[in-house]
């Protein structure tokens, strides 16, 4: 087992302290123990010879060995120590899945999202974590709304995790189906004690009915701090830098609504077929498999224009007086009525369902990019061939071709690496 052990006096005779260990071999120490010295016992002990001869002696409590240095030295050992005992702490939990927080230290967690004010949550949670001189994490929840996502919100949430990876923070993206409840999930499996979020930004009455992720976290969060801030959007644009492209255009597509119609017309002619055939009340199903035919296959839009083309369908052809969109039996409008509200909400589930199904297999996707990335570097010998490789990923995962510049005695090399997607 290696042992490292690090004391708040280093011995350097000079005024520049030489005799240092690298931040890495106390990060693979298997155990750290710190002794703890105040300022006047080193200074004691070099007046006495007991660390150098006493020419040298004197040269060292002339240049490095001050009462400053020495108490800088000795906050910055206790802090090293306290953030090894605060990573045991988190890892103990996670490997028994313990659930936090437990009060043995602060630590803050922001969260960020495609709305512009992000980065000045970011800098708001950078300066609590450094009053609080606790770790700080930034996550940001990918769900299933963050495939419809455009260009310029995907490049505000890039620009936001690189703000505060440059604050010093550890930034993570986590797939989940709701984002509050990842949120609240790796809150307490990191053992975090204070979230930093921002005000909701939906309208009343769809706060009403959905609910906002910020409540969400509110009511969920437990024992952890919950601070709700509301953000500058201004520092956001600032922050998302960058070559600004062209938006394209949303184009409208007519053929997943011929299709919708399509389901919508299989289902008249089944529906009159068993009405015909057979003594059927309940016909409004077969044009409600229509409306989930449309979810599954096309999507939201043409689901909710073949809720209203099955309703009205059902109506003119099923219910009295025939032929008309007059309903005479009170009984039916009742019926109506809720095949239309079903409809609505069915078509509304399907389609988060495709939506949460696409983000999924996008994860996959780039999930499988990476490893097939990681795994062509692992079989890589020589610069050349990481180049290629790295020039191959790009353009298979972004679909474009790809160009390696390498600098050369102050200009660009002749020679290049080329991909095309």
């Amino acid at each position: 087992m290696s042992k490292a052990s690090t004391t708040s006096s280093p011995r350097s005779p000079v005024s520049a302290c030489r005799e240092t260990v690298p931040d890495s071999i106390i990060d693979r120490a298997d155990d750290i123990e710190i002794i703890d010295l105040t300022p006047e016992d080193p200074i004691k002990r070099l007046h006495d010879g007991k660390v150098y001869i006493p020419k040298t002696a004197q040269r060292a409590l002339e240049n490095y060995f001050s009462p400053g240095n020495l108490t800088a030295l000795r906050e910055l050992a206790l802090r090293q120590t306290a953030q090894r005992v605060d990573d045991q702490l988190l890892t103990h939990m996670q490997a028994h899945a313990i659930s936090g927080p437990w009060a043995a230290g602060e630590r803050v967690l922001v969260c960020v999202d495609d709305q512009p004010r992000s980065a000045s949550l970011v800098r708001y949670a950078a300066r609590l974590a450094d009053r609080l001189r606790a770790p700080l994490v930034a996550l940001h929840v990918e769900t299933a709304r963050s495939v419809h996502l455009s260009e310029p919100a995907r490049d505000r949430i890039a620009a936001t995790l690189r703000l505060a990876e440059r604050l010093g923070a550890e930034a993570l993206t986590r797939p989940g189906s709701d984002e509050a409840e990842e949120i609240v999930r790796v809150a307490a499996s990191s053992n975090v004690t204070h979230i930093i979020t921002g005000t909701p930004k939906t309208s009343g009455w769809r706060e009403w009915l959905h609910g906002s992720v910020t409540s969400r976290v509110i009511r969920n969060a437990g024992n952890i701090s919950v601070h709700v801030i509301a953000g500058d959007d201004r520092e956001g644009e600032a922050a998302a830098t960058g070559i600004k492209t062209a938006p394209i255009p949303a184009q409208f597509k007519i053929r997943p609504y011929i299709l919708a119609t399509f389901y919508v017309s299989c289902a008249l002619g089944v529906g009159i077929l068993l009405d015909q055939s057979l003594d059927v009340r309940n016909i409004a199903l077969v044009f409600l498999m229509a409306v989930l035919a449309s979810a599954v296959t096309e999507g939201l839009k043409p689901a909710l224009y073949a809720s209203v083309a099955s309703a009205l369908t059902l109506n003119f052809f099923f219910l009295q007086p025939l032929y008309t969109l007059v309903i005479s039996d009170p009984e039916s409008v009742v019926a109506f009525g809720f095949f239309f509200v079903v409809a609505i909400i069915a078509s509304n589930l399907t389609a988060s369902v495709q939506r949460q199904a696409a983000a999924a297999r996008l994860q996959a996707r780039t999930t499988e990019d990476l490893y097939l990335f990681s795994k062509k570097l692992a079989g890589t010998g020589t610069l050349d061939d990481v180049l290629w490789a790295t020039a191959f990923q790009l353009a298979s995962m972004l679909k474009v071709r790809v160009v390696l510049l390498l600098p050369e005695d102050g200009t660009i090399a002749g020679q290049s690496r080329l991909s095309t997607g």
